[in-house]
């Protein structure tokens, strides 16, 4: 017989996978669901009665921009009140693991609309990582409220490999020792833990402080042959590819998902593309989302 550390008894239990609800106990042993019965469990240490409650798994709220806030208030009361268990962070290329604390605020203030001084004294202060794995090790020595999983921001990236003067310069590309950094911070990054990276296109993000303003992130300046560099690097990996397109270019979707798909038995990249615009009054794009998206989920051929 199972011993739990805990039993929630008497509450309507959703599985989270479309199922009908039940009325039934549940009991949790080591941090985990070990059981939903319908019968009443063992007694156990602590309980707690959940009659004429709903019992549902956790929310992953995965397009958060926590990153500043995680360092100074790592309980994340606000999600966690809304019942979210994991926060992914990270997302738009925006992250705080290689850049500076200026370049981190110049990058985040304006996207976000948060002051750039806060979020330059968070990373300033609590700074005490020098890569990808002490930054992970740095957050889980936090009282976390929530799980929290992080995605590698391209912007990051092109500013600790090439400088926020030249990321962010139109007429600038990297060069090939540039994106043989990019390329190598990345792998130390998913070799980490990191879920993959995230890059944006949107030309509505912008950045903030005296140095650039006005100047878009520094990942919508890659060329296509960068972006295909850094999917070489996740595809082997099984990651993740997490981007804002422009859809004021349709044929930026087009060339995301031909980047992303399976094609010529190419292992498909996992892709989420973040539509920050109301696209329902364009079908001819709706038409041709739909259209590249079958495509793209077509069953890679054996060979």
């Amino acid at each position: 017989m199972t011993h739990h550390d805990l039993v929630i008894r008497g509450g309507l239990v959703f599985d989270g996978a479309g199922s009908d609800p039940v009325r039934a106990d549940l009991g949790i042993a080591d941090g985990r669901v070990a059981a939903i019965s319908p019968l009443p469990l063992p007694p156990a240490p602590r309980e707690l009665d959940a009659t004429g409650r709903w019992v549902v798994p956790g929310l992953f709220d995965v397009h958060t921009h926590y990153d500043a806030e995680v360092l100074v208030d790592p309980g994340l009361g606000e999600s966690v009140r809304h019942g979210v268990t994991t926060v992914l962070i990270g997302n738009c290329s925006l992250s705080t693991v290689y850049a500076d604390a200026q370049d981190c605020a110049d990058l985040f203030a304006r996207v976000e609309a948060v002051p750039w001084d806060a979020v330059h004294d968070a990373v300033k202060r609590h700074r005490d990582w020098t890569g990808p794995a002490s930054y992970l090790a740095a957050l889980e020595a936090k009282p976390l409220g929530a799980n929290v999983a992080a995605l590698i921001g391209h912007s990051d990236l092109r500013v600790a490999a090439m400088g926020l003067a030249r990321a962010v310069d139109a007429g600038a590309r990297a060069t090939g020792a540039e994106l043989t950094a990019m390329r190598t911070m990345l792998a130390t990054a998913l070799d980490a833990g990191f879920a993959g990276l995230s890059t944006i296109r949107s030309s509505f993000s912008k950045l903030d402080g005296v140095r650039y303003p006005a100047h878009q992130l520094p990942s919508s300046y890659a060329t296509w042959r960068e972006y295909a560099l850094l999917n070489a690097v996740l595809r082997p990996r099984g990651r993740v590819l997490q981007c804002t397109p422009n859809l004021t270019r349709r044929a930026e979707v087009a060339r995301f998902f031909q980047q992303s798909a399976g094609l010529l038995h190419r292992t498909p990249l996992r892709t989420s593309l973040l539509s920050a615009a109301d696209i329902k009054a364009d079908p001819a794009l709706i038409r041709l989302l739909i259209g590249v998206t079958r495509l793209a989920n077509r069953p890679v051929p054996r060979r």
